[in-house]
């Protein structure tokens, strides 16, 4: 890039970091578009010469296809940033970041004259000293080369999913042309008009003498544009040519990443320091929410679909001898040269550090009257445990894959998110999920992604697998214990990789790829086995694991990757052997039932049933729990996948413990603990899975409850009702304890902290009110209204 925006240029090690994780990466429908002009022109695929490169981002896409890649960028930290994770190129040579503005691309000294055979700049040119520029290529272009251009243009959102779009599209053209555009440099405003007015060429007025023979040699009649999604124009039923999804909070978090943002802020620091304007990103994003609230179904949105236009494929020839540019332009036939400009539809996928789980819908609270007998039907819907290892599962080939019965919780959508971060484009046209992951790339998944559930490890094996890199912070989700990965760590040794820790991030290596071998877990692990399962699919030869996971979640996840092409025997018991292959195919899947949630609605019909009826779930799945619920006093009948659940009339004191499947599991501890608190007598639960489940015992007894917590058990001396009042939920399942108390409490209960129930029972209150139960929502927007008093 030139002088004359320093933004860039000046990138402090972290934003340059940023800039990297925010920005997404080009579709693969733009990189196929340029590969395959410069083929058609007689272009060879020798060397890539990707300029004004920054962290990378389109320089990893394209040099996959290139024997020689190289990457320019007169940023400092963003070469820095681009080197820590260099692509491969196809005969796996690492590519080479040098320290180069475009208009010195002479100076790089791997480079000779005529040797270049695509030259690349995405959203990158409108800063170029073009006329410099062009006749540097000129020379260093072998004959039949390629010179690629594009760039992203304003921010659009969907015009057909976004609830009010009209007025959301009306915020972001305020913050194009009001807020930032004093701000932007006259530059800034090529790329906002998609390039149509960027020096061509034979375009460049008063040039000097010693560039006009490169001018020369371009030749306008070849000249052509193809466009995506021109002024963010979109089908109904169709994503953008490059779209994702983003939470409100990550699409901030990406508009600070462009330069017009930066100046603003500059210009505003003293202001901003005292406290004295809003932020510009922050104001945007608080308007963006309130025009989507003013849409139907808008209220709850904490989430946009939207991107920016492309333009692609301009052509035009030049002509060379095989030595290069000659300076005064002997107009020698010889070299066809593709000039490309790209408007890419996006959606800014972004990343705030700082985001929490909490932040991906606005906080909530369910309001619960006294409802403790309950009739009617409730579907159960697909398995939040076994969909997190499949979406992770995704990434392990390349093509559309398509999944059904997905949950819509929020830790799906936070796997999705990932997913898109990474490069996937997803899209939901009906009840089914599309997933194409040809676009995919091994980008670094920060704390801001990985700390919002526990699932996020799950990407660490297909990652390493399918690029023998994988980079990520250390997983979060519900604060129940200690959950560590260290035999997620083993396994992967146990294939060849290499695995290190830099503070919360865990990397782990297969510069040669993995091999097949042996893993022998010490204690079963669920998302352990799945990472291991997933990682062996993709490797050549036999692997086998020892003292693996026996869960449902494990074997619907088998049945995926088999469907992809992979030969896998024993899953469902202690020892699974898995036949890789390097190549997987798309697959078409139904996803389990919940095998959780059936089990929550089994306990809230032992407590209200008169009957509840359950459709949908695995009775095979709950034989433990039918046979702790009958023990309890409850009655249940069985017809095929119907299960008709009977309130407890005399229910009597239990004993239970979690254990592994086809044990009582741990993630229904916490609802079996308010179904004995109702049971005359004395109960005990023991948890063996996790030292720090019982944060809902705390506030069961601020409801009336007597539970004595002894190490890793609870006794529970059952009392004949509970007094309803405000408790704080403080994960998913014992959040869900809650709301069966709720029920079961006189008065009004009231749940802080809902949303984290949200993360694993999909319309848990709708479901509920179907079967006369008296529950509510309220977000923090609502929370102080009279509505829905008890």
């Amino acid at each position: 890039m030139s002088y004359t925006d320093p933004t860039f240029r000046n990138y402090a090690p972290v934003a340059a970091a940023n800039y990297a994780a925010l920005r997404p990466l080009y579709p693969e429908k733009v990189i196929n578009t340029i590969i395959e002009v410069h083929k058609s022109t007689g272009g060879q695929m020798e060397t890539l010469l990707d300029v004004g490169c920054g962290p990378g981002t389109a320089t990893l896409s394209l040099a996959p296809f290139f024997q020689h890649a190289f990457g320019a960028d007169p940023g400092e930290s963003m070469i820095e940033r681009a080197r820590q994770h260099p692509p491969q190129t196809a005969n796996g040579e690492e590519t080479k970041f040098v320290v180069c503005a475009a208009e010195d691309l002479m100076s790089i000294s791997d480079i000779q004259v005529g040797t270049v055979d695509l030259i690349t700049a995405g959203t990158a040119a409108h800063w170029f000293q073009l006329p410099t520029f062009y006749a540097c290529a000129a020379k260093i272009l072998r004959p039949g080369g390629t010179i690629a251009l594009w760039c992203t243009g304003s921010l659009y959102c969907h015009p057909h999913s976004t609830p009010n779009a009209a007025r959301v599209q009306e915020v972001y053209s305020r913050l194009t042309q009001e807020i930032l555009g004093p701000y932007e440099l006259p530059r800034n405003k090529l790329y906002r008009n998609l390039y149509e007015n960027l020096e061509l060429p034979w375009t460049i007025q008063d040039m000097d003498p010693s560039t006009q023979g490169a001018m020369e040699a371009f030749d306008k009649s070849n000249f052509k544009r193809v466009e995506f999604n021109k002024a963010g124009q979109v089908e109904p039923n169709e994503g953008f040519v490059l779209g994702m999804t983003s939470s409100l909070d990550m699409l901030q978090q990406g508009l600070g990443t462009g330069s017009g943002v930066a100046r603003w802020r500059e210009a505003h620091k003293d202001q901003l320091e005292k406290g004295e304007v809003e932020d510009c990103a922050a104001y945007i994003i608080r308007m963006l929410k309130q025009a989507m609230a003013e849409g139907p179904g808008g209220k709850e949105r904490d989430w946009i679909e939207g991107g920016t236009p492309i333009v692609s494929a301009d052509h035009c020839s030049t002509f060379h001898d095989s030595g290069g540019f000659v300076e005064h332009g002997s107009n020698i036939p010889g070299r066809d040269q593709f000039y490309i400009r790209i408007e890419i539809q996006s959606r800014c996928i972004s990343v705030n550090e700082s985001t929490h789980e909490t932040n991906m819908t606005l906080e909530s609270t369910l309001r619960i009257c006294r409802s403790n007998l309950l009739r009617g039907t409730i579907n159960i819907s697909g398995s939040k445990n076994a969909s997190l290892p499949i979406l992770a599962a995704t990434l392990l080939n390349i093509g559309e894959n398509i999944l059904e019965n997905v949950p819509q919780i929020r830790d799906t959508a936070q796997m999705c998110f990932i997913l898109q971060y990474l490069g996937a484009h997803i899209y939901r046209p009906d009840d089914s999920l599309h997933i194409e992951t040809s676009c995919v790339g091994p980008r670094t998944i920060p704390e801001s992604l990985a700390g919002t559930l526990r699932g996020s490890i799950l990407f660490l094996g297909p990652l390493l697998a399918r690029y023998g890199h994988a980079q990520i912070a250390f997983p979060g989700g519900c604060a129940i214990g200690a959950r560590p990965i260290d035999q997620h760590i083993k396994g992967l040794q146990a294939l060849g990789a290499e695995v290190s820790w830099n503070g919360n991030m865990v990397e782990a290596k297969a510069p040669s790829g993995l091999r097949s071998g042996e893993v022998r877990f010490d204690v079963p692990t669920v998302t352990g086995t799945a990472n291991i399962l997933m990682a062996a699919t993709r490797i050549e030869g036999t692997t086998v694991i020892y003292n693996a996971a026996r869960e449902p979640e494990i074997v619907d996840l088998a049945v995926v990757l088999s469907r992809m092409g992979a030969i896998i025997e024993g899953a469902g018991t202690y020892c699974i052997t898995i036949s890789g292959r390097s190549s997987l195919y798309p697959i078409l899947h139904r996803l389990m039932a919940d095998r959780i949630e059936c089990g929550t609605y089994m306990v809230a019909g032992a407590l209200f049933g008169i009957p509840l009826t359950i459709l949908g779930g695995v009775p095979t799945h709950q034989t433990m729990l039918r046979e702790k619920l009958e023990e309890f006093g409850a009655r249940i009948v069985i017809k095929g996948e119907t299960m008709v659940v009977y309130r407890a009339t005399n229910p009597g004191p239990v004993t239970i413990e979690t254990a592994p499947y086809p044990g009582i599991p741990t993630d229904l501890q916490a609802p079996l603990m308010t179904l004995v608190v109702t049971a005359a007598g004395v109960s005990t639960i023991t948890e063996n899975m996790f030292e720090n489940r019982f944060a809902h015992a705390l506030e069961l007894n601020r409801m009336g409850a007597q539970i004595r917590l002894d190490g890793n058990s609870a006794i529970i001396t059952g009392v004949s009702m509970l007094s309803g009042t405000t408790v704080v939920a403080s994960d998913l399942r014992g959040g869900a304890a809650l709301v069966l108390a709720g029920l079961f409490a006189n008065g009004c209960t009231r749940i802080k902290n809902a949303e984290l129930v949200d993360r694993g029972y999909e319309k848990i209150e709708e479901k509920l009110k179907g079967s006369s139960a008296k529950i509510w929502r309220e977000t923090r927007d609502d929370a102080g209204s009279s509505e829905h008093k008890c």
